[in-house]
């Protein structure tokens, strides 16, 4: 498919028509995954991988650019993207149809449990200065559970957390040279899903450098120093910068059963047994 009748996705803050600016060149590594899947974790663990355990940046979304993003300066990311020397590193939440691939880019693809991912977006949305007004996950629980299950595809709304975007994303993946990965195996099984993304990168790691990579990428570590790792650092953008690596409390919300045993019914009416059992699994 040529660039011009490529899919455009577009948000509040993205637009995937923005990829038209960059050429994407063998080597390159492009971290694709629906919001709240695990992106800003994925891409630390991506440079260090690529660049060392010890390689060092200001910030992580100036060597990691989200090329979609349209908020503050609009020219920056792409700016970035064309200025980078050497394997280069790209964040989307565009689906892999709306993207310029071309032959030896690594993709890698992260997925979380679809509750998880609504609750996670739900903080995310408190911790904003500006949220979207009229963004899908706010208002009560209950009516942002509904809205995910119910509000259809919109490629011009491309926005939030929505089943319907999340399948949709979930299936332009499934592709034999495409490299997924779920935030549940990030959380418990550590060690195996970074072999998996850096085999996926076509990287190899000691046992000393992957210790290191996942002491640097923790999420307690990121907080520490979100001024390099939280995306828009030092921008306003959050009310707290340290506060969009969340702590999990006992007052959090949750699902309720029912809402979880609709949630997974419903993907099994969409993917086949297999996949959505892999997909649900909640941290």
């Amino acid at each position: 498919m040529t660039r011009s009748h490529l899919p455009r996705y577009q948000g509040s803050l993205f637009d995937s028509a923005r990829w038209s600016d960059v050429d994407l060149r063998p080597g390159d590594v492009v971290v694709s995954t629906p919001p709240k899947s695990g992106t800003t974790w994925t891409l630390a663990m991506a440079y260090l991988i690529l660049h060392g355990a010890d390689a060092r940046f200001d910030r992580l979304s100036s060597v990691a650019p989200w090329v979609d993003f349209h908020g503050g300066n609009p020219d920056s990311p792409v700016h970035r993207a064309h200025a980078a020397h050497g394997r280069r590193l790209f964040k989307t939440h565009t689906p892999l149809d709306g993207l310029p691939l071309v032959d030896g880019v690594a993709v890698i693809t992260v997925y979380r449990d679809p509750g998880d991912c609504l609750l996670s977006m739900r903080r995310h949305l408190s911790n904003m200065a500006a949220p979207p007004p009229d963004h899908p996950n706010l208002g009560p629980l209950r009516k942002a559970f509904d809205t995910l299950l119910s509000r259809p595809l919109d490629h011009a709304r491309f926005e939030g957390v929505t089943l319907s975007a999340l399948l949709h994303h979930f299936r332009t993946s499934e592709s034999g040279s495409t490299v997924k990965i779920h935030y549940r195996d990030m959380s418990e099984a550590p060690i195996a899903a970074l072999r998996t993304l850096s085999d996926g990168i076509g990287a190899s790691l000691d046992q000393s450098s992957m210790r290191a990579i996942l002491d640097r990428t923790k999420k307690a570590a990121m907080r520490n120093h979100s001024d390099a790792f939280a995306p828009q650092a030092k921008t306003g953008f959050f009310k707290d910068d340290a506060g969009f690596f969340s702590r999990q409390s006992n007052s959090a919300e949750s699902l309720s059963h029912a809402q979880q045993a609709k949630l997974i019914g419903r993907v099994r009416t969409e993917l086949d047994v297999r996949s959505a059992a892999w997909l649900c699994r909640t941290a």
